[in-house]
């Protein structure tokens, strides 16, 4: 059995004429949330993943219409301003294809589509639509593919979020120690963490820092 052999495309070969989007962090759709600290704050961006795949069995051939199509994304990019983009890993496997082989899309060029929520006044729905019309109207080359993962919401700079929450969470632990009594003691730890974004409804995300309260009960 011939074992696959991959390559990776140099990034500054592929990054060319892409929009970057400044620091972002996207928002787990799951809560690993620890602390009840919080700020609730609109999210920046509606962010997808695009995978560009290839059937044609010959390598060289697969990654020339993969390169077409890339270029096409990227000439398409050029001229927007609501949708961004940023290269992810490149896939290539360099070994010929049975074309009933599960590996036909094993050779991938993936971009984080990053959809500006502000160009549409912060409606889901309608960046969803936007970033999906505007994948189908990627021009069609032979054999290649597009395909979108599930949108999920991504913030910009959440560190400008820090001071905010750090009075968010004094105000928590003056009202712990209000609770427990003025001889306990309160240790917090993991302020330095840095400020992570969870989602919450539609458009919107909390962001916070996984801090840690150890307590002590002081007798009155």
């Amino acid at each position: 059995m011939k074992r696959a052999m991959w390559i990776l495309l140099p990034v500054a070969m592929l990054l060319s004429s892409v929009s970057l989007a400044e620091v972002y962090v996207i928002a787990k759709e799951t809560s690993d949330r620890q602390v009840s600290g919080y700020l609730e704050k609109k999210a920046d961006y509606l962010v997808s993943e695009l995978s560009i795949s290839n059937d044609k069995r010959d390598p060289i051939e697969r990654f020339q219409y993969m390169e077409q199509a890339r270029k096409a994304l990227l000439s398409k990019l050029s001229g927007r301003v609501d949708i961004e983009g940023r290269l992810l890993p490149v896939q290539l496997n360099i070994n010929r294809h049975n074309k009933v082989s599960s590996l036909f899309y094993d050779s991938t060029i993936q971009y984080r589509l990053m959809t500006k929520l502000n160009h549409f006044q912060g409606d889901f729905l309608a960046a969803s639509n936007a970033l999906r019309k505007f994948v189908d109207a990627l021009p069609k080359i032979d054999g290649t593919e597009y395909s979108l993962s599930p949108v999920k919401l991504a913030i910009a700079g959440p560190e400008k979020y820090r001071q905010e929450l750090l009075e968010e969470i004094k105000g928590d632990i003056d009202r712990i120690k209000a609770t427990l009594g003025k001889n306990s003691v309160i240790k917090v730890s993991g302020l330095e963490r840095p400020v992570i974004a969870e989602q919450m409804e539609e458009a919107n995300v909390a962001v916070f820092i996984n801090y840690t309260i150890d307590m002590e009960i002081g007798k009155e």
